[in-house]
């Protein structure tokens, strides 16, 4: 079989590229190894679409986030899925917290994020009157939405524009054969598939992908931990009405407030960073009731009346931290190679927050 693109990972990025990638090509194979698509990083996050604050100016996540949330927000409410421009606020929870905070805001100008607004304490609190902080800053263009809708939308789009997508699929190598990529798939070894361009966007499991491909220069030096993200959620009414952030921790956004369509709050994620193979990672999407006290404690910096709640466990998901050369690099990073003639392979490497939120702008590019 041969395809004009065959792309590796049906979470976010591969949907969206596979999207649009029909318009352009009349033959697209979407290969995806678990049984229901975007079940991994995708399907568990905070489902926010984020503003594009917390990044260096100019790099890929500033870029495809400041671009991907408009075109989020747009295909959302021309797909009428469920989406809510709620806003959030980023709180100082002391004074030895401002210096941080005003070096956010600073970022957040910087990368020309629309609606911001510093606030003062008395400010906040008409706000948000059960929040306690010393100042803050809130982001109105921060909104939530339904990810699993978006995600079956995209996958809709993509098969009606004729696009095969092959569930149950893993991919066992990639190598050039007579001017092609020959693709071998788990149980499918004696069928062979064949296309000039190869698009590895498999998430938690682009690394091992990007090894198995014979080709290129298999980017010696790269690898992934995972950082594990639990979330809780409250028992009863919520006491917010927007989504409220801390200030970021090492490898986080900090354990924060956020808000679903349902009314429910969700608190999370924590990291935990995992010392675990990728095989490992199914047996691990437990939430330990245990954390409930280091939540509280998180949690109860900006919100006291948390130490009277109960918390309830909910979900957990895993985040690719790549690092390169034993460095850890908290951007994307997006490898392309030409391989063969007329083959290119492109290889998305540590997609995670705000990867859900630049999910169409990444895909756009890549036509441009």
């Amino acid at each position: 079989m041969e395809f004009d693109a065959v792309i590796c990972g049906g979470g976010a990025i591969g949907l969206a590229l596979a999207r649009e990638l029909s318009h352009v090509h009349r033959q697209v194979l979407l290969l995806e190894q678990n049984s229901s698509l975007g079940s991994e990083t995708s399907a568990r996050n905070s489902e926010v679409i984020h503003a594009g604050i917390y990044y260096p100016t100019g790099s890929l996540k500033h870029k495809y986030c400041i671009s991907g949330k408009k075109l989020l927000y747009s295909y959302l409410n021309e797909k009428k899925i469920p989406n809510n421009c709620v806003g959030k606020l980023v709180v100082a929870c002391s004074y030895d917290d401002l210096s941080r905070l005003e070096a956010l805001y600073k970022q957040a100008n910087s990368n020309q994020v629309e609606d911001l607004e510093w606030l003062d304490k008395d400010e906040i609190s008409i706000l948000e009157p059960e929040v306690s902080c010393v100042a803050g800053f809130i982001s109105r263009s921060t909104g939530i939405f339904d990810s699993h809708s978006f995600l079956q939308a995209l996958s809709f789009d993509a098969e009606e524009n004729g696009v095969i997508i092959a569930q149950k699929h893993r991919l066992i190598s990639a190598e050039i054969f007579r001017g092609l990529i020959k693709i071998s798939v788990e149980g499918c070894e004696s069928d062979p598939i064949y296309t000039k361009h190869f698009f590895n966007c498999s998430g938690l499991s682009a690394i091992d992908v990007l090894h198995k491909c014979k080709f290129g220069d298999r980017a010696v030096g790269y690898r992934y931990e995972y950082a594990k993200g639990s979330y809780f959620t409250l028992s009863g009414r919520s006491p917010f009405k927007r989504l409220i952030y801390p200030i970021p921790e090492k490898g986080g956004l900090g354990i924060h407030s956020t808000i679903d369509f349902t009314g429910k709050t969700k608190f999370g994620p924590n990291v935990d960073w995992m010392q675990i193979e990728l095989d490992e990672i199914d047996v691990n999407y437990n939430v330990d009731s245990k954390l409930e006290g280091l939540f509280k404690t998180s949690i109860g910096r900006y919100w006291p009346a948390v130490k009277q709640k109960t918390l309830r466990p909910d979900y957990a998901g895993f985040r690719p931290k790549l690092f390169i050369d034993n460095e850890l690099f908290e951007d994307f990073k997006i490898v392309k190679e030409n391989v063969g003639s007329d083959c290119t392979a492109v290889h998305f490497l540590g997609i995670e927050s705000p990867g859900l939120t630049a999910c169409l702008s990444i895909a756009r590019y890549f036509l441009e």
